[in-house]
């Protein structure tokens, strides 16, 4: 019995290792469905940590699922203010804000928005028209900024066209 275990354990190494010797096994090489298949699942692996974790990023950002804001025309906007029925709102940091701003103009910047707001809108009237203002190369803090008290509730929020430039070229009053 053992004779022929020997055997057996001789012949299968001899085949064994002559297979080896004469065809290495390679791992196959990867094509683009294998590379689509590795990204699809990554993908669906990511989604489902997102949405299981509680501070999930949103898929979606939030500025685009808003409302557009309106623009208000400066010589527009002048009437309101001299008739005092509109609230206006300063969206630049609040150190332009002292140099210069629409007379009765409310510091809002978006930096410190949710504070500010709570200290200094926070309890008007959620129907006043407010028209939010800024410089021409803060046009993106303005839009934010309208966003924002769109998302408080605001319903009557437009941004004034050209910013605070377009209000001092046609000579409104400003204070410092």
């Amino acid at each position: 019995m053992t004779e022929k275990r020997e055997i057996a354990t001789a012949l299968a190494d001899s085949t064994l290792s002559g297979e080896l010797i004469r065809a290495p096994v390679t791992a196959p090489r990867m094509t683009w469905v294998d590379y689509l298949l590795i990204v699809g699942l990554s993908v669906v692996c990511a989604l489902v940590f997102n949405k299981s974790n509680f501070k999930g990023i949103s898929i979606v950002p939030q500025s685009f699922l808003d409302e557009a804001v309106s623009f208000e025309n400066p010589a527009t906007a002048f009437d309101k203010h001299k008739k005092g029925e509109t609230l206006f709102v300063d969206a630049m940091p609040y150190s332009f804000y002292e140099q210069e701003h629409i007379a009765g103009a409310v510091s809002l910047p978006l930096a410190i928005f949710g504070f500010m707001y709570d200290v200094s809108i926070g309890q008007t009237d959620k129907s006043k028209e407010i028209i939010v203002y800024g410089r021409t190369i803060s046009k993106r803090h303005d839009e934010e900024v309208a966003s924002n008290l769109v998302a408080r509730g605001h319903k009557n929020v437009k941004i004034l066209k050209g910013g605070l430039d377009a209000w001092r070229k046609k000579h409104y009053p400003v204070e410092s």
